[in-house]
């Protein structure tokens, strides 16, 4: 199961669920780490996009089951602001929400 309803993770203590997408921190300077989970073989999808749905960056067929671990090092590329990271997984796309400061 991909279901992904709220943000994981403590400034001290990151958490996420299996089977689920995690991000921390939030909120970040210039760089957040995305975990995903998949519990199968699946073709998977990993974006940012801004509040108006511009992908900002992309990792395409990141998996084939198991763990994704990304860093973006967003750094001075894109300005402080409400960023959704998506994983899209075999057409199911869940997000959530990153702050950039």
């Amino acid at each position: 199961r991909y279901e992904v309803d709220k943000i994981y993770g403590t400034a001290d203590a990151p958490a996420y669920p299996e089977g689920g997408l995690y991000i921390y921190p939030s909120p970040f300077y210039s760089q957040l780490k995305i975990r995903a989970t998949v519990d199968r073989d699946a073709y998977t999808d990993v974006y940012v996009s801004d509040m108006s749905g511009k992908r900002i960056v992309a990792w395409n067929d990141c998996n084939a089951g198991g763990n994704v671990d990304i860093t973006w090092n967003a750094g001075n590329t894109v300005p402080a602001g409400v960023y959704i990271v998506s994983i899209a997984v075999d057409g199911n796309v869940y997000s959530m929400k990153a702050i950039k400061k």
